[in-house]
């Protein structure tokens, strides 16, 4: 059989090298495209005009209170935007020391046990306040004063008993 193929003239270049240039250059094309776009974000940071100087939004939620002999620990979770620090604590309109654990900053979402050695009264209601670098606070009611439980044996072995009976 005979195969036609196309003859380039001569003087002029062959005609599959065209091709393929032309498709090399449509397959690099998007990719400079695509570079010069990411160029301009990072040089122009257009996002720069909303910045208007106010400070972060900052959020801190109260998870967990355990009340004990040594006092009361709480377990907050940071959720602001920026990094916070927790400056002071006040327990019923009155400043105490607190310990704080991991020490430092807290990021959005990290959580940090706040021990506080105050002298809890049970039955009595407790207002806890923490104020951070930037002045905001964050208010957590203890409604009524009475020990967090300890798990153990004996707690473990009421619970599985009253669980038989009510299942």
């Amino acid at each position: 059989m005979n195969e036609t193929r196309p003859v380039a003239e001569a003087g002029s270049a062959p005609v599959e090298p065209l091709r393929s240039r032309a498709a090399l250059i449509w397959l690099l094309l998007p990719f400079a495209v695509l570079a010069l776009a990411v160029t301009w974000l990072v040089a122009a940071n257009p996002l720069s005009r909303f910045d208007n100087g106010a400070p972060p939004v900052e959020n801190l939620t109260f998870e967990r209170t355990v009340l004990s002999d040594s006092g009361i620990d709480l377990l907050v979770r940071a959720g602001g935007s920026e990094p916070m620090t927790i400056s002071q604590v006040q327990v019923d309109d009155a400043y105490w020391q607190f310990v704080q654990e991991p020490t430092g900053p807290l990021g959005r979402g990290e959580t940090a046990w706040i021990r506080l050695p105050y002298p809890w009264v049970l039955g009595e209601a407790h207002a806890v306040k923490m104020i951070t670098n930037t002045g905001a606070t964050f208010e957590h009611e203890i409604a009524v004063a009475v020990p967090t439980p300890v798990a153990n044996a004996a707690t473990l072995w009421s619970q599985m008993l009253l669980g038989a009976f009510v299942g």
